[in-house]
């Protein structure tokens, strides 16, 4: 194979430089220019997000509990002691000559509860820390069950070597703590209360209204002060949310249709797409794509074709168009008009061949205080069962421009995906909208972030919104999903740029930078992602476990919220919990 491989590039360069043909060259070589990037690290030696990866799964030190299946729990009484044994894979050396930190954080705080040093003797196996200071503050059975912790340490070098200087980072872990409390109820790291989407009382007089005509529904919000302040606009044609505001009236989502008046970009609509990988490209008709006469291996062996040639089968490529159709759309009004749920049965369809990809079913539900619940249920249609794996199950945002700073609950501080993901670590993390991507030789999907609860974005004064994804406990609508994610997780990603400009650059030249501010912001919620892979990049490699197989519903939900200046996103998506 390999020989094959060398003697069609040879081919093909022989025949571009002949030929002359430079801008076909560069067209068909995206791939080769992204295989010549492959590394932990970029031409200008910036660190790949993958380096943090590999990074950690083959340090030297490591920690482990003695939890019988090897979860990264550990247990903490009221001594506030965790025990670890020390798995030590230097063949001369001990973990003592490296000096040792341990932290604390928990799902409010960016900062660490507490922090301390500690040694770790030649001969020593097992270590038992004191953590008691980080817990000094927490003196109630509830906060214990409410709140989350992790325990973080590192090991860095302690003087200059020849090959790193002090300080450097040789070894970290992460284990998530557990408080154990004097009643029989005890959460794990991944529990927590069930969410309300609505308050009670706190909206006064005000009440919501529905205005339809022939294309929209517009949701208004009215009271003592406020008469018919808009809300949000649902298209009747497409069932997009084409804008969403705040209860001062300020825009949050917003969309755009000026290149085409019958096609929607932005709002909030569903998304099953994502800016082509080079690994997702890899396949064999990547090499039939070098030379004309060997187009024959594409009929060879179709299990080796790309996970692109199959989304470009079936209309998902972020290159084609879909479209979304509305059956049928009812807004409800709810007790005392302080709510307003609006139903919608869509169809997504691939305009080219006028097939129907997926069946929707999204329920809006509105509230006085400007919070909105989002559930869906996705129904892939029969001719996408035989697909390897759909690129993505979720929605896509367009936001204004202001919604720049991000502070998010999950795995950071790099992207991170669902097969790459060791190396990142749970907890608060704040970053922008410009850099929370990477930006790869060659534009591609990037930024995600996983193991996700809430997400923020917010103006410079402190004024935006959070969303955050809820546990859906009602089943009157059908909304259970056979692979639910119980613990209230999604995938979020922020960027500059949409996934359609993404596919279409061939390098970063192709995208004019946007400064934060600059431009409106794409976010993707995402209920599930498939993998990256990398085993591979000639040939599909995402592990079954990572791919969505298109053979069964998908039911999910999330809320967003107003944020003043003044609250902090962790603490008001607790104070729901409580409300519930």
């Amino acid at each position: 194979m390999n020989t094959l491989v060398l003697v069609v590039l040879y081919s093909y360069y022989f025949e571009c430089y002949f030929s002359q043909a430079v801008n076909h060259c560069l067209n068909q070589t995206s791939h080769i220019i992204a295989l010549k990037q492959k590394g932990l690290f970029s031409p200008d030696r910036q660190p790949h997000p993958a380096l943090s990866e590999i990074k950690r799964l083959q340090q030297p030190v490591s920690f482990a509990t003695s939890h019988p299946f090897g979860e990264k729990v550990i247990r903490i009484s009221s001594n506030y002691n965790a025990q670890l044994s020390i798995i030590n894979r230097y063949s001369f050396l001990s973990p003592s000559h490296l000096k040792w930190t341990w932290s604390v954080t928990s799902d409010e705080h960016e900062l660490p509860l507490a922090s301390s040093g500690f040694h770790i003797p030649d001969s020593l196996r097992l270590i038992s820390l004191d953590l008691s200071e980080a817990f000094i503050n927490v003196s109630t059975c509830e906060e214990r069950l409410r709140s989350k912790y992790w325990l973080n340490l590192w090991g860095a070098i302690k003087e200059d070597t020849m090959w790193a200087k002090e300080g450097f980072l040789v070894a970290a872990d992460q284990f998530c703590l557990v408080l154990e409390c004097d009643s029989k109820d005890s959460l794990g790291c991944n529990a927590k209360g069930i969410l309300s989407s609505c308050s009670t009382g706190s909206a006064g007089t005000q009440v919501l209204e529905s205005v339809e005509d022939d294309l929209t529904i517009k949701v208004t919000l009215s009271g003592m002060n406020v008469k018919n302040r808009p809300l949000a606009v649902i298209d009747k044609q497409s069932g997009t949310l084409l804008s969403y505001n705040l209860p001062d009236g300020t825009p949050v989502i917003e969309y755009s249709n000026k290149d085409n008046p019958k096609q929607i970009k932005g709002g909030l609509q569903p998304n099953y797409t994502r800016a082509a990988t080079d690994n997702d490209k890899g396949g064999t008709e990547l090499i039939s794509n070098f030379l004309s006469i060997y187009s024959f291996l594409l009929y060879l062996d179709r299990k080796d074709r790309s996970y692109l040639y199959y989304w470009k089968r079936y209309g998902l490529d972020s290159s084609s168009t879909v479209a979304s159709i509305c059956q049928h759309i009812q807004a409800i009004k709810g007790h005392n008009g302080k709510t307003l749920d609006i139903s919608l049965n869509c169809l997504t369809i691939e305009t080219k061949r006028q097939r129907e990809l997926f069946s929707n079913k999204i329920i809006y539900k509105f509230c006085c205080e400007g919070n909105l619940r989002v559930k869906v249920k996705v129904k892939p249609r029969k001719i996408l069962s035989s697909l390897p794996s759909l690129p993505r199950i979720g929605v896509s945002l367009m936001l204004n421009k202001s919604l720049y700073n991000i502070k998010y609950l999950g795995r950071g501080p790099v992207e991170n995906y669902p097969d790459r993901n060791s190396g990142s670590d749970l907890g608060v993390w704040t970053t922008s909208a410009a850099r929370m991507g990477y930006d790869y030789i060659v534009p591609s999907e990037n930024g995600n972030r996983t193991d996700c609860e809430w997400i923020s974005l917010q103006d410079r004064d402190g004024c935006g919104v959070c969303v955050y994804s809820s546990i859906d406990t009602e089943n009157a609508d059908g909304f259970i999903d056979k692979d639910d994610n119980i613990f209230g997780k999604m995938n979020c990603s922020v960027g500059m740029y949409s996934q359609e400009e993404l596919h279409a650059a061939n390098h970063t030249i192709d995208l004019q930078p946007r400064p934060n501010g600059d431009h409106p912001i794409y976010v993707n919620i995402d209920h599930k992602i498939m993998g990256l892979g990398g085993d591979c990049s000639w040939l599909p490699c995402v592990y079954p476990q990572y791919e969505i197989k298109a053979k069964h519903e998908f039911c999910y939900s999330f809320c967003l919220f107003p944020l003043k200046p003044d609250k902090d996103p962790a603490r008001e998506v607790k104070a729901m919990a409580k409300k519930k």
